[in-house]
């Protein structure tokens, strides 16, 4: 399943097979794009409008085998936002930047 929106990047988000990569703390095996642990869970979402996009029709276009295109009624917002650091517990936390975002701001200021 893929979810396309619009960007200059050809981002969409996808379903995958590699189910175990959500196990594994860090999470940049793709080439991109991002993958979605629970891609029916959003279809179900972004289709809430559309009645006529049961869970079953739903279950049943992912595993038709064939492409297809599911436009929506409103346009739904979609931000990607990438943190190195982030509260929890009263501590803030940091992780790697994996992407060396961090060390270009740190530049351009």
């Amino acid at each position: 399943m893929k979810f396309v929106f619009p960007n200059h990047f050809n981002v969409y988000l996808h379903d995958t097979p590699a189910q175990a990569l959500f196990e594994r703390i860090e999470r940049d095996f793709s080439h991109g794009c991002v993958r979605l642990e629970k891609p029916k869970e959003l279809a179900q979402y972004v289709l809430r409008d559309q009645p006529e996009w049961t869970d079953e029709k739903i279950e049943q276009a992912m595993h038709a085998g064939t492409e297809r295109t599911v436009p929506l009624k409103q346009p739904l917002p979609v931000y990607l936002v990438y943190f190195t650091a982030w509260e929890q517990d009263g501590a803030v936390q940091f992780g790697n930047d994996v992407y060396g975002y961090d060390r270009k701001q740190s530049r351009d200021e």
